[in-house]
């Protein structure tokens, strides 16, 4: 996205000492999508051809092109199923109305149980989708070192400027936990102490 696009932060004078680790780094697609049903209707008795149904599952993993992956809300049996598609397969979504995320997931949603879709349809309340790379203040869903970049990047990206100016989010977190929350959260402590414990 441009420099001066909703959402971004420049650095005035700019982070020259930046720029190195900055070109390694990059940012991963993603659409995330949370169904909202009447009934969980998997977890009848007989569906997926199982006496007990569906009602222990806790994740779905297919081929699917459109969502492959999805989960649902337990040890809460509240009748919701959510979905993740990531990487190039979510670029094909970036900028599309919502309207035609949710047709998309319910078409996998029933090809994955193996049901018409008009069924899924038939239960379904609400839709909410957030797309990661799309959102302004985001510009995607989770960072991730390009190839041939230096295992340092993170680091690199999470130094302390002139005692002054300190970093935080995913992208800084480097024990191994970029690209999810909780390195997210991490890096918030730690840029914290870093804080409290400058001069």
């Amino acid at each position: 996205m441009p420099p001066h696009s909703p959402g971004a932060v420049s650095f005035v004078p700019a982070l020259d000492m930046k720029r190195e680790c900055l070109s390694q780094l990059a940012m991963g697609s993603a659409v995330h999508l949370t169904l909202v049903f009447r009934e969980a209707f998997w977890r009848e008795p007989g569906f997926g051809g199982t006496p007990g149904g569906l009602k222990h599952m806790l994740f779905l993993f297919s081929e699917n092109p459109w969502f492959p992956t999805w989960w649902s809300k337990l040890p809460s049996t509240a009748p919701v199923l959510s979905s993740w598609c990531a990487g190039p397969r979510a670029q094909q979504y970036c900028g599309q109305p919502a309207a035609v995320l949710e047709r998309k997931a319910v078409e996998a949603l029933g090809a994955i149980l193996g049901v018409a879709a008009e069924q899924v349809t038939g239960q379904l309340l609400a839709s909410h989708v957030h797309d990661w790379q799309a959102d302004p203040y985001c510009r995607g869903g989770y960072s991730y070192v390009m190839a041939g970049g230096a295992e340092q990047a993170q680091r690199q990206l999470a130094a302390a400027v002139a005692g002054t100016l300190f970093f935080a989010g995913e992208a800084t977190d480097f024990h191994g936990h970029h690209a999810t929350v909780h390195g997210a959260m991490a890096s918030g402590y730690r840029a914290a102490a870093e804080i409290l414990n400058s001069d």
